[in-house]
């Protein structure tokens, strides 16, 4: 509780702070596999933000599909998420179709 007072006294919502958890953890799984392309970690984490909201942002997220589980079963995964999978794109069922965003 503690966590969302103070995250939405920044001015983001839960939803914008689990994309952006969630931008976070790709760019670590993919860094971690040496799969970046040699890009800064904040270009990296432009890119994933990208591709994670259709463009959008996470500052355009409207809902998080089920929360509990991109935190309690997706994030953790990614973690651990073999390098031959994630280049593959094959991620956990748990992480897929999370984020939803208003497109304009």
């Amino acid at each position: 509780m503690l966590v969302a007072l103070a995250l939405s006294a920044c001015g983001q919502s839960a939803e914008e702070a689990a994309c952006n958890d969630t931008v976070q953890v790709f760019g670590d799984a993919i860094v971690r596999c040496g799969l970046d392309d040699g890009l800064s970690r904040d270009a990296l984490e432009r890119q994933i933000e990208s591709t994670v909201t259709m463009t959008q942002g996470c500052g355009r997220v409207v809902s998080i599909r089920d929360e509990a589980e991109l935190r309690e079963e997706c994030l953790p995964a990614l973690e651990t998420l073999a390098c031959s999978s994630l280049e593959a794109g094959t991620l956990p069922a748990s992480c897929r179709a999370q984020i939803e965003v208003e497109v304009r």
